[in-house]
């Protein structure tokens, strides 16, 4: 029995590609069942978040490069009440860096937008996110 294609949900149609969107676009481009992408799919995630969370450098060529990175401790204030300092404890942080065909396809599509929508969000090539707090 064939599945049917499902229509693009809202959250595609405004830029945004949930993790069940990109399985259902893997299996239609390849031919999967989307279970057999899943599993797949989640492995990958699996792989990579244990790899990072050992400190390993992740570089997957022409699409970009994992890394962790240790923020010092800093302190910070209280927009609300600036004379409130709020000290900031030292973490590791995963950086994300664009690889060379990546930044091309994000180059290429920075000047094919219309106008009036935002390009800034397109213009940076790094991703920080916060893995958790070290000591």
């Amino acid at each position: 029995m064939d599945e049917q294609p499902k229509p693009a949900s809202a959250s595609h149609q405004q830029g945004h590609l949930t993790k069940r969107e990109m399985i259902c676009r893997i299996s239609d481009e390849t031919g999967m069942i989307q279970t057999d992408v899943k599993d797949v799919v989640l492995r990958f995630f699996d792989v990579l978040a244990e790899a990072i969370s050992r400190g390993e450098t992740i570089e997957i060529r022409n699409f970009g490069i994992f890394k962790t990175r240790h923020t010092k401790g800093k302190i910070g204030r209280n927009p609300k009440n600036p004379t409130q300092v709020i000290p900031i404890p030292p973490r590791i942080v995963v950086r994300f860096v664009a690889g060379k065909e990546l930044k091309e396809k994000i180059r290429l599509l920075h000047t094919e937008l219309p106008q009036d929508q935002p390009k800034e969000s397109l213009h940076a090539s790094t991703e920080t996110i916060q893995m958790g707090n070290t000591p």
